[in-house]
């Protein structure tokens, strides 16, 4: 065995491994966040998110929390505020003629942060991170969106088509002004900074049986009916997913019939979108 020498200190060796072992547990206990920025043309307020999906949870969703960094300097006692927009889209711009938008906002909230209203909020771990980003001029929001709100939907364009694509979208904006909503008071762009978000839909781990159609065939010269079955094994399908259809015949005719069944390797869902006309169109699907 080899002898340790006397000037070894155990001890000292001993504290410098469990100091390595502190920095490393420390180091993995350490999260990092994407941090998403959006300035305006002055400089004077930047808007920062942590992420960009929330998530729909059927009975609740996710609180749209961020930070707006403000220049206080340059305001000349206007005041900052934010809000966030959820909006359907349904028409392009180059259909925009005579100051008439094709697009409607479904729900809009608005709050100030600047100058302070007085009230304090709890702050995530998320909100602590950015503040230390960004520093002493942070201030936090936070919206919380209603449950019945549509998700994030876009229409696929077509060859031919230009602009923005149809379909609901979410906003949110951090502005100049001197009034939340003043329908006299000009905002121009270079007051603002804007960043889009996504309401996403969860899918429970609980998946429900999937639908079921049934179809009943009376033929000529035939006392009883043939008896048509199709079920799917659930109602969710995530992307990539093979689609399994189940189909039960029940003859119960005396004769012998030739049945064809044409299986498809696409599922294609139409849903009419009305752009024009006031009158509703009836919702259907073809599966």
């Amino acid at each position: 065995m080899k002898k340790v020498p006397d000037h070894y200190n155990c001890t000292e060796q001993s504290q410098h491994l469990l100091e390595i072992y502190h920095g490393i547990i420390a180091w993995e206990c350490v999260v990092f966040i994407n941090i998403f920025k959006a300035v305006n043309k002055e400089r004077m307020i930047a808007l920062y998110l942590g992420k960009r999906d929330f998530v729909d949870s059927v009975d609740s969703v996710e609180i749209v929390e961020g930070v707006v960094k403000v220049d206080p300097s340059g305001l000349d006692d206007r005041k900052v505020y934010v809000y966030l927009a959820c909006a359907f889209r349904y028409g392009s711009d180059d259909l925009d003629v005579i100051g008439l938008s094709f697009r409607r906002d479904i729900w809009l909230r608005r709050v100030q942060v600047y100058p302070p209203t007085g009230g304090s909020e709890a702050k995530s771990p998320m909100t602590e991170s950015l503040l230390k980003k960004v520093g002493e001029q942070g201030h936090t929001f936070s919206f919380q969106m209603p449950p019945d709100l549509p998700c994030s939907v876009s229409l696929q364009p077509g060859p031919n088509d230009s602009g923005k694509a149809c379909g609901v979208d979410f906003e949110i904006k951090a502005y100049i002004a001197n009034a939340p909503d003043n329908p006299d008071e000009v905002i121009t762009k270079k007051d603002t900074c804007r960043l889009m978000i996504r309401k996403i839909q969860f899918a429970p781990a609980n998946n429900k049986a999937g639908a079921k159609a049934e179809l009943s065939k009376q033929f000529m010269m035939s006392d009883k009916p043939v008896h048509l079955e199709a079920s799917l094994e659930k109602e969710v399908y995530y992307h990539g997913d093979p689609i399994t259809v189940k189909v039960k015949i029940n003859n119960e005719t005396n004769k012998t019939y030739m049945l064809i069944c044409k299986m498809f390797s696409d599922v294609v869902a139409e849903l009419p979108v009305t752009l024009m006309s006031p009158k509703p169109a009836g919702e259907f699907c073809i599966l």
